[in-house]
């Protein structure tokens, strides 16, 4: 018989990031468990079943997501930053409302990976520290999000740090990138320096990106390659860089899965990179990289890496990002030594997890 799971998460927006997420841990649990069905909810669930090779029903499809409860042994909502009121208040209530759903049928529910926070409101912190203390398993992707658990009033003993799922990848064979480069029209034949940019406050941090990529492109003697890893919100945003970049830069306009997109990440030599799976993405790739930190999970991310390599984009300040890209390229070596062993410790702690999640597939809770 067939162990049936139900996962849940930001699917289905093309999201790289989410996506990854999506793609490294469907994956990872069918290597675990041959007789494993797995289901996604997805704001797109044609594409999310052809691409992933699941089942997929539409994400807001209250009737649909009841009926496939019935018959499922473990909800999973996870990976990426789902419980934050930041964006929008109403993340948290949709998430939650999920798990709590989810335990109300019986279903052992599990918070997967996930980065908690920022969350602004006393009422939404109450929430999840109500639902989240009826999960079967919480697995969280920095210190951050495991102390702000605890400051919710979540039991520790519930809680477990973990990586970012996409670590579940670092192990596979990366050889097409430089044919997607080359149908792109991309020459090869210089230092490639990868930038991600996306919309933040009125994308005025742009002009001193744009001074610090010139100065890579000069330091490095290469070329810069924007990647959107949000096509619909980056690729405008990229569009605008390349105007400002007085330069040798390329944007990227095709669109990628996951894979793909991982693919490319392994011919580059830098990163400067806002989206935090622009950086993830790197260090799979032991890619050495600044961060531009909009968000305290870059901040995070940034710290259980070891290595200071990050600058307030609040505050940015071209001549310091400047220095701080000099200062990571003369050391390029070091940190990629540092990288290959924080990605080998990663993937391992990201396998003790899926393995841990595997086995809690089972029968229904009788609470």
């Amino acid at each position: 018989m067939s162990k049936n799971v139900l996962i849940s998460g930001y699917y289905g927006y093309d999201n790289l990031g989410d996506e990854a997420i999506l793609q490294a841990l469907v994956d990872s649990l069918k290597e675990e468990s041959a007789d494993i069905s797995i289901k996604v909810l997805s704001a797109r669930p044609e594409l999310t079943a052809e691409r992933y090779q699941v089942s997929s029903i539409q994400r807001d499809k209250l009737s649909e997501i009841i009926s496939v409860l019935k018959d499922t042994d473990l909800f999973i909502s996870g990976g990426g930053s789902l419980l934050q009121d930041v964006t929008s208040w109403r993340s948290i209530l949709f998430y939650l409302g999920q798990l709590y759903l989810a335990r109300m049928m019986g279903v052992p529910g599990i918070i997967y990976a996930q980065g908690i926070g920022p969350v602004k409101r006393g009422i939404n912190k109450k929430l999840i520290s109500h639902v989240a203390s009826r999960c079967q398993l919480i697995t969280v992707r920095d210190q951050e999000s495991y102390q702000l658990l605890l400051d919710y009033g979540v039991d520790r003993n519930l809680i477990k740090t973990t990586v970012d799922p996409v670590f579940l990848l670092a192990e596979r064979e990366w050889s097409q990138g430089a044919r997607f480069l080359k149908k792109e029209g991309i020459p090869l034949d210089k230092p490639l320096i990868g930038i991600s940019a996306r919309p933040w406050k009125g994308n005025k941090y742009l002009p001193a990106l744009a001074r610090a990529v010139e100065y890579l492109i000069d330091l490095t003697g290469g070329r810069a390659l924007i990647v959107p890893l949000n096509r619909e919100e980056d690729y405008p945003v990229g569009k605008g860089l390349v105007e400002l970049i007085e330069r040798d830069t390329y944007l990227l306009e095709q669109e990628y899965t996951p894979l793909e997109m991982l693919e490319l990440f392994a011919e580059l030599e830098f990163m400067l990179g806002v989206r935090l799976h622009s950086l993830i993405f790197a260090a799979v790739h032991r890619v050495p990289f600044v961060a531009l930190n909009y968000d305290p999970k870059i901040a995070a991310f940034v710290r259980e890496i070891g290595i200071n390599s990050q600058v307030d984009i609040r505050t940015l300040d071209e001549d310091i990002l400047k220095r701080v890209c000099e200062t990571i390229w003369s050391r390029k070596e070091e940190f990629i030594r540092i990288l290959g062993i924080r990605r080998d410790q990663y993937y391992r702690k990201a396998k003790r997890t899926i393995r841990e999640v595997s086995g809690l597939i089972g029968g229904k809770s009788n609470s």
